[in-house]
């Protein structure tokens, strides 16, 4: 709310609007943020791998 100036009010007549489409849109990030993090983990194992093996 803070971020895009909302009140209360002017939030929930928002939601009301235009809720199936925020719902889909939150969905999609938090999907996004999970392979983010995979992809971080496996960066990470994937250097810790090449540093364990003798050249």
């Amino acid at each position: 709310m803070k971020e895009r100036g909302y009140t209360i009010p002017g939030a929930r007549d928002m939601l009301k609007q235009k809720g199936p489409q925020l719902k889909e849109k939150i969905d999609v990030v938090q999907s996004l943020e999970k392979v983010r993090s995979f992809l971080l983990l496996l960066r990470k194992e994937v250097e810790a791998a090449g540093k364990a093996e003798p050249e």
